[in-house]
């Protein structure tokens, strides 16, 4: 009976999620069905495992078999053709339909045939130690995939499980402005930087306006109505908080209304530039710039809302209940979240023995509550899993922005969250004493095919205390400095010296930006503002 009602509030879960993420308004109804099933999927496991594992009646082994066969060659469909396919024809530069997808075929052969050559290199292994055949070959692609999903899916689970607890109990109003102070000429640079390489791409495309012929009119007015459509140019930016707050204003409001200002200093463009190549790598840079200024712009408001936020609980202005009982919270959730990550991470340490707390505690509670055990603890892997997940920005061109996450970034995450599905539902199971599961009997055979897959799928969980060691000595802020770039994980990550001589910098800033914009915030802001608890701190995590 738990099974009726569990998926479907898992269905508003993922809608909600999305809603948070993007506008689901905005986008086309191919890519909105396409992210509401990839996303689905991997919350979908929450419910189903410890249905699995526990053997509930609601779900006979035969709907449980075909419900994992569908998730599972659904997920593999989707990850491997579907996403990557829809994600280059979301960022293909070119007007028509059929162009915009040979584009996209053509960039996605390039990576698949990369892929093939990984596996030509496993099918030799595989010809050796089990022969070539259909079921071995299935093996093969389940047993690398599998492997490489688990290999992300411990390191992220390692990280998370200290980076998380931690953030909360060590939380306080003085280090959260002290963490902002230190960022905000990062994310002023950004934003300036996003803005100028906006404007330059608006620019050459104004320009075309005028050499347009009746071949490319079309093509280059729907650039421009992109451009106008998406406002950007107004709204409270950087210029708009700044007012008068001298340089704060510099090239921060231009947007698409000063694009042909720009025009000018760029010089006018030639005939020669009206070639398809040409327009659509300029609709490529557009769409990628685009992304990156809405991105940028919503880092800074946010950083902005949660400084005024911050200084009003310092100051004691703020009076409502949230703000009185916020530290307590903290504490009892990170105290909480700790308990839950020495459970997970012990469990992990000690797989495939008696010792695991997860599957000593499901098998000493009462059937009615295994369920609700096992899917506390999945639950807790998935967020931890996916806070990382979702927290990480791929060379500036993929992250999760709330309101503001583009097409290419939301497939990009839905991939990737499709990847770690199974390895990390599978490692669960693993977690426990129970060999029964259809879904052990389904994917162990393939994964227990080959000597490496077997070996892989014990020794990696047992790694966890790497990453766990790493993330709870600060090791990756001593790698970034030594190496120059970080691992991407950690918002804020840099080095002590560098962060204490930006902070009086940044607090000025900051300030004087405040300070020209008090008449100018929109609602969304202020709603973040007042509901920076714990339970919008819980959000944050998804974003």
């Amino acid at each position: 009976m738990l099974a009726v009602f569990a998926f479907p509030i898992l269905g508003l879960l993922t809608l909600w999620l999305l809603s948070r993420w993007t506008t689901i308004g905005k986008l086309p109804v191919y890519v909105t069905v396409t992210l509401l099933v990839s996303f689905f999927i991997p919350i979908s496991t929450v419910a189903l495992v410890p249905f699995d594992l526990v053997d509930d009646e609601t779900l006979d082994n035969h709907k449980r078999l075909i419900m994992w066969r569908v998730i599972y060659w659904l997920s593999f469909l989707l990850m491997w053709l579907v996403l990557p396919l829809m994600q280059a024809y979301v960022e293909s530069g070119y007007y028509n339909p059929w162009q915009k997808l040979k584009d996209a075929s053509k960039n996605c052969l390039k990576s698949q045939l990369i892929i093939l050559f990984c596996g030509a290199i496993g099918g030799i292994y595989m010809s050796v130690t089990a022969g070539l055949s259909f079921t071995s070959l299935k093996g093969l692609c389940i047993a690398l995939s599998h492997s490489y999903g688990l290999l992300l899916v411990i390191w992220m689970l390692g990280h998370s499980a200290v980076s998380i607890p931690r953030s909360m109990l060590f939380n306080s109003v003085g280090s959260n402005l002290h963490d902002l102070y230190c960022h905000a000429t990062h994310y002023y640079d950004a934003y300036r930087d996003a803005q100028s390489n906006y404007d330059d791409v608006v620019a050459k495309i104004m320009a075309l306006e005028a050499i347009k012929t009746e071949k490319y009119a079309k093509w280059i007015d729907s650039l421009i109505a992109d451009i106008s459509s998406q406002d950007i140019g107004s709204g409270f930016g950087v210029g708009g908080r700044a007012g008068s707050s001298g340089n704060l204003s510099t090239g921060a409001s231009a947007g698409a209304s000063g694009a042909s200002g720009a025009t000018g200093a760029s010089g006018r463009a030639q005939p020669r530039d009206l070639t398809p190549t040409n327009i659509s790598d300029l609709g490529r840079r557009l769409y990628r710039d685009q992304s990156r200024l809405l991105r940028s712009r919503a880092d800074w408001e946010s950083l902005l809302a949660k400084v005024e936020y911050f200084e009003q609980l310092q100051s004691g202005t703020t009076h409502t209940r949230i703000a009185k009982i916020r530290p307590y919270l903290y504490m009892v959730g990170g105290l909480f979240l700790s308990c839950l990550s020495v459970i997970v991470i012990w469990s992990e340490i000690v797989s495939g023995t008696k010792l695991s707390l997860i599957d000593i505690i499901i098998r000493h509670v009462a059937k009615a509550f295994k369920v609700l055990f096992a899917a506390l603890f999945l639950g807790y892997m998935c967020f931890l899993v996916n806070s990382a997940l979702t927290s990480m920005r791929i060379f500036n061109l993929y992250a999760i922005v709330p309101k503001h996450t583009d097409s290419s970034s939301l497939i990009f995450f839905a991939a990737y969250a499709l990847r770690l599905t199974v390895p990390l539902s599978y490692n669960f199971l693993m977690l426990t004493s129970t060999q029964e599961t259809v879904f052990q009997e389904f994917l162990g055979k393939f994964i227990n095919l080959t000597a490496l897959g077997k070996y892989f799928n014990q020794v990696l969980p047992r790694l966890v205390i790497v990453p766990v060691l790493m993330t709870l000595f600060n090791v990756y802020d001593l790698v970034k400095d030594y190496l120059g770039f970080g691992f991407g994980l950690d918002y804020f990550g840099d080095d002590e010296n560098e962060v204490v001589s930006a902070e009086p910098e940044g607090r000025d800033l900051v300030r004087r930006a405040l300070q020209g914009f008090a008449a100018f915030q929109q609602p969304e802001v202020v709603e973040e503002q007042e509901n920076t608890g714990l339970l919008s701190v819980v959000k944050g995590w998804f974003a």
